[in-house]
């Protein structure tokens, strides 16, 4: 028996990856990804325009999770996660359901589960909202050490 994944963007801090590092795993959050009702909402695009537009939804939901001493930097974890794991946004969710693309994960997702990271380099990036550079989580250390 297979289980299909879903590619899925979670907004984070670098407080956020840290305890990730530490961890090994993502606590259960809300986030983006390509979902039935953006395929029907925006037909016209492609799969990759659609991934992309749930990465950049991801990145600025950054900001709200910011604490007063945080580092003004986007960070988003991009993670596949078994489909029995996720569901749409609902209006009480944290990401507020306002967007097709909006989900929550039910369980934690593991070190291993995530692809990628996407992060700015600095303060300044985030204020010009310049893209996100891509990381392998090979590289979390490293990032973090840039903080």
């Amino acid at each position: 028996m297979t289980t299909s994944s879903v590619r899925t963007y979670l907004p984070t801090t670098l407080r956020g990856l840290a305890e990730l590092a530490a961890s090994g795993e993502v606590a259960p959050t809300g986030g983006h990804a390509v979902t039935d009702a953006v395929r029907a909402e925006w037909q016209d695009s492609s799969e990759e325009e659609w991934e992309y537009e749930a990465l950049c939804l991801a990145a600025d939901d950054c900001a709200a999770l910011w604490a007063e001493d945080d580092e003004r930097r986007r960070v988003v974890l991009a993670v596949d996660v078994d489909a029995a794991a996720v569901r749409l946004a609902e209006s009480g969710d944290r990401t507020g359901a306002g967007d097709p693309t909006e989900v929550v994960v039910t369980r934690a997702v593991p070190l291993r589960d995530v692809a990628a990271v996407h992060a700015d380099l600095s303060e300044a990036d985030a204020e010009r909202r310049d893209d996100l550079c891509w990381f392998a989580t090979q590289e979390l250390d490293q990032l973090l050490d840039r903080a």
